[in-house]
Protein backbone atom coordinates (compact mmCIF):
# COMPACT_ATOMS: atom_id res chain seq x y z
CA UNK A 1 0.00 0.00 0.00
CA UNK A 2 2.42 2.72 0.84
CA UNK A 3 3.86 1.86 -3.20
CA UNK A 4 0.00 2.68 -4.05
CA UNK A 5 0.33 5.45 -1.63
CA UNK A 6 3.39 7.08 -2.90
CA UNK A 7 2.39 6.81 -6.76
CA UNK A 8 -1.38 8.87 -5.95
CA UNK A 9 0.49 11.46 -3.56
CA UNK A 10 3.31 11.71 -7.07
CA UNK A 11 0.29 11.45 -9.57
CA UNK A 12 -1.43 14.41 -8.19
CA UNK A 13 1.96 16.56 -7.79
CA UNK A 14 2.19 15.96 -11.43
CA UNK A 15 -0.93 16.78 -12.30
CA UNK A 16 -0.68 19.87 -10.37
CA UNK A 17 2.37 20.64 -12.28
CA UNK A 18 0.83 19.55 -15.49
CA UNK A 19 -2.51 21.16 -15.38
CA UNK A 20 -1.51 24.61 -13.11
CA UNK A 21 2.55 25.23 -13.26
CA UNK A 22 3.47 24.90 -16.66
CA UNK A 23 0.59 26.18 -18.93
CA UNK A 24 0.65 29.33 -16.17
CA UNK A 25 4.51 29.74 -17.23
CA UNK A 26 3.60 29.25 -20.86
CA UNK A 27 1.43 31.97 -20.27
CA UNK A 28 3.60 34.17 -19.03
CA UNK A 29 6.26 33.71 -21.01
CA UNK A 30 3.43 34.23 -23.84
CA UNK A 31 2.43 37.48 -22.67
CA UNK A 32 5.99 38.86 -22.60
CA UNK A 33 6.50 38.15 -26.03
CA UNK A 34 3.35 39.47 -27.37
CA UNK A 35 4.09 42.91 -25.59
CA UNK A 36 7.77 42.83 -26.18
CA UNK A 37 6.74 42.56 -30.15
CA UNK A 38 4.07 45.58 -29.20
CA UNK A 39 6.30 47.46 -28.66
CA UNK A 40 6.21 47.46 -24.76
CA UNK A 41 9.73 47.59 -22.07
CA UNK A 42 8.87 44.77 -20.63
CA UNK A 43 12.28 44.50 -18.97
CA UNK A 44 12.10 47.94 -17.55
CA UNK A 45 8.75 47.43 -16.41
CA UNK A 46 9.47 44.25 -14.95
CA UNK A 47 12.33 45.58 -12.85
CA UNK A 48 10.35 48.72 -11.96
CA UNK A 49 8.05 46.24 -10.09
CA UNK A 50 10.41 44.46 -8.98
CA UNK A 51 11.73 47.63 -7.11
CA UNK A 52 8.41 48.44 -5.59
CA UNK A 53 8.55 45.33 -3.57
CA UNK A 54 10.06 45.80 -0.08
CA UNK A 55 12.51 42.68 -0.37
CA UNK A 56 14.03 43.62 -2.87
CA UNK A 57 16.23 46.78 -2.91
CA UNK A 58 17.85 48.56 -5.87
CA UNK A 59 22.10 48.27 -5.79
CA UNK A 60 21.89 51.64 -7.93
CA UNK A 61 19.53 53.03 -5.10
CA UNK A 62 22.27 52.39 -2.23
CA UNK A 63 24.75 53.58 -4.61
CA UNK A 64 23.57 57.05 -5.30
CA UNK A 65 22.87 57.18 -1.47
CA UNK A 66 26.23 56.54 -0.59
CA UNK A 67 27.02 59.12 -3.37
CA UNK A 68 24.55 61.39 -2.07
CA UNK A 69 26.14 61.13 1.71
CA UNK A 70 29.66 61.23 0.07
CA UNK A 71 28.68 64.57 -2.05
CA UNK A 72 26.74 65.97 1.34
CA UNK A 73 30.03 65.48 3.53
CA UNK A 74 32.03 66.98 1.11
CA UNK A 75 30.15 69.99 0.72
CA UNK A 76 29.96 70.12 4.60
CA UNK A 77 33.75 70.49 5.04
CA UNK A 78 33.74 73.28 2.14
CA UNK A 79 31.85 75.34 4.20
CA UNK A 80 32.98 74.53 7.21
CA UNK A 81 36.06 75.88 4.94
CA UNK A 82 34.60 78.74 3.94
CA UNK A 83 33.02 79.43 7.64
CA UNK A 84 36.62 79.95 8.89
CA UNK A 85 37.67 81.89 6.47
CA UNK A 86 35.19 83.87 6.49
CA UNK A 87 35.33 84.61 10.07
CA UNK A 88 39.07 85.38 10.14
CA UNK A 89 38.32 88.00 7.50
CA UNK A 90 35.40 89.37 9.63
CA UNK A 91 37.99 89.52 12.59
CA UNK A 92 40.63 91.11 9.68
CA UNK A 93 37.77 93.90 9.08
CA UNK A 94 36.81 94.44 12.84
CA UNK A 95 40.63 95.01 13.55
CA UNK A 96 41.04 97.63 10.62
CA UNK A 97 37.82 99.13 11.86
CA UNK A 98 39.16 99.42 15.67
CA UNK A 99 42.69 100.77 14.08
CA UNK A 100 41.08 103.24 11.69
CA UNK A 101 38.33 104.56 14.96
CA UNK A 102 41.71 105.21 16.73
CA UNK A 103 42.92 106.94 14.40
CA UNK A 104 39.83 109.33 13.64
CA UNK A 105 39.90 109.83 17.36
CA UNK A 106 43.45 110.61 17.61
CA UNK A 107 42.82 113.30 14.76
CA UNK A 108 40.00 114.53 16.50
CA UNK A 109 42.02 115.71 19.68
CA UNK A 110 44.91 116.87 17.58
CA UNK A 111 42.84 119.86 15.76
CA UNK A 112 42.79 122.79 17.69
CA UNK A 113 39.25 124.15 18.33
CA UNK A 114 39.25 127.08 15.88
CA UNK A 115 39.35 124.34 13.09
CA UNK A 116 35.56 123.05 14.08
CA UNK A 117 34.44 124.59 11.21
CA UNK A 118 37.31 122.60 8.96
CA UNK A 119 35.81 119.71 11.23
CA UNK A 120 32.87 119.93 10.40
CA UNK A 121 33.67 119.36 6.60
CA UNK A 122 36.01 116.44 7.11
CA UNK A 123 33.61 115.02 8.92
CA UNK A 124 30.80 115.63 5.98
CA UNK A 125 33.62 114.39 3.65
CA UNK A 126 34.47 111.26 5.18
CA UNK A 127 30.38 111.01 5.17
CA UNK A 128 29.98 111.02 1.51
CA UNK A 129 32.95 108.81 1.06
CA UNK A 130 31.22 106.16 3.15
CA UNK A 131 27.91 106.75 1.08
CA UNK A 132 29.99 106.41 -2.25
CA UNK A 133 31.52 103.28 -0.79
CA UNK A 134 28.34 101.39 0.16
CA UNK A 135 26.22 102.28 -3.17
CA UNK A 136 29.44 100.73 -4.95
CA UNK A 137 29.01 97.66 -2.90
CA UNK A 138 25.18 97.52 -3.09
CA UNK A 139 25.50 97.81 -6.66
CA UNK A 140 26.10 94.49 -9.03
CA UNK A 141 29.61 94.26 -9.39
CA UNK A 142 29.70 94.58 -12.95
CA UNK A 143 27.92 97.73 -13.20
CA UNK A 144 30.47 99.27 -10.61
CA UNK A 145 33.46 98.05 -12.37
CA UNK A 146 31.83 99.55 -15.17
CA UNK A 147 32.13 102.65 -13.03
CA UNK A 148 35.79 101.96 -11.42
CA UNK A 149 37.07 101.41 -14.86
CA UNK A 150 35.82 105.48 -15.73
CA UNK A 151 38.22 106.85 -12.17
CA UNK A 152 41.35 107.23 -12.34
CA UNK A 153 43.52 104.74 -10.54
CA UNK A 154 44.02 107.02 -7.77
CA UNK A 155 40.56 107.45 -6.94
CA UNK A 156 40.32 103.56 -7.59
CA UNK A 157 42.49 102.64 -4.95
CA UNK A 158 40.74 105.36 -2.62
CA UNK A 159 37.36 103.51 -2.81
CA UNK A 160 38.56 100.05 -2.73
CA UNK A 161 40.74 100.50 0.33
CA UNK A 162 37.11 101.68 2.07
CA UNK A 163 35.21 98.52 0.67
CA UNK A 164 34.81 95.22 2.24
CA UNK A 165 36.96 92.04 0.97
CA UNK A 166 34.38 90.56 -0.98
CA UNK A 167 32.83 93.47 -2.89
CA UNK A 168 36.50 94.30 -3.69
CA UNK A 169 37.65 91.18 -5.35
CA UNK A 170 33.98 91.15 -7.23
CA UNK A 171 34.25 94.17 -8.32
CA UNK A 172 38.25 93.88 -9.70
CA UNK A 173 36.96 90.62 -10.76
CA UNK A 174 34.74 92.21 -13.57
CA UNK A 175 37.10 94.98 -14.49
CA UNK A 176 40.11 94.82 -17.45
CA UNK A 177 43.01 92.39 -16.16
CA UNK A 178 45.54 95.22 -16.62
CA UNK A 179 44.07 97.73 -14.51
CA UNK A 180 42.73 95.24 -11.60
CA UNK A 181 46.64 94.09 -11.58
CA UNK A 182 48.03 98.10 -11.47
CA UNK A 183 44.85 99.12 -8.72
CA UNK A 184 45.71 95.78 -6.96
CA UNK A 185 49.87 96.67 -7.15
CA UNK A 186 48.80 99.90 -5.50
CA UNK A 187 46.34 98.38 -2.99
CA UNK A 188 49.53 96.81 -1.74
CA UNK A 189 51.37 99.53 -1.11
Amino acid sequence: MSKKGKEKSQSKLLIFFMVIVIPIMFAIILAVVLLYFLGYNVSDTARQLASSLPFIESEEETLSNEEYIAQLEHENRTLEQEVTQLTGQVTTSEETIASLEEELLVLREGLPEDEEGEEGELSEALADYDDVIRTLESMTSSRAATIMEQLSEEEAVLYFRGMNVNSRSDILSRMDAELAASIISQLSN
